[in-house]
């Protein structure tokens, strides 16, 4: 991976360059060569990662490498993994593809239940150490 690509992407993103931000932003995620570097990146990035208004990161960024850190994570009940695909519900729902993909269509309900459960087991380890 070279990181260069997407500071590069961030430097034609913000001079308004659509094509040459594309071009590097594709260039920057083909460039990871496991899931472990995805892995690391994702959660090293994931909290500095510019969204919009809407809580959406860039499609690319969200499609090729975030989601399916995110939904693996989920699905082993990682808390952080749950927690940000909640933060996330909005990209997921523009892209309509992608939610009938991954079958997130009840996925806000599902996260929603499963922050509900982490709460209650946090607070209740909290209440026996006490």
């Amino acid at each position: 991976m070279k990181i260069e690509c997407y500071q590069l992407f961030k430097e034609y993103k913000d001079k308004g360059l659509k094509k040459k931000s594309s071009k590097s932003i594709r260039t920057f995620i083909s460039q990871f060569e496991n899931d472990e570097e995805i892995n690391s990146w994702v959660w090293e990035c994931l909290p500095k990662l510019e969204t919009n208004r809407h809580s959406r990161i860039r499609y690319e960024i969200f499609r090729e490498l975030v989601c399916s850190i995110l939904k693996c994570g989920s699905k082993n009940n990682d808390f952080s993994s749950t927690l940000w695909l909640g933060k996330l519900a909005q990209i997921i729902y523009q892209a309509q593809q992608l939610d009938k993909e991954h079958k997130y269509s009840q996925s806000i309900k599902e996260y929603i239940k499963k922050l509900s459960e982490y709460r209650d087991k946090l607070n209740n380890q909290r209440q026996r150490m006490q």
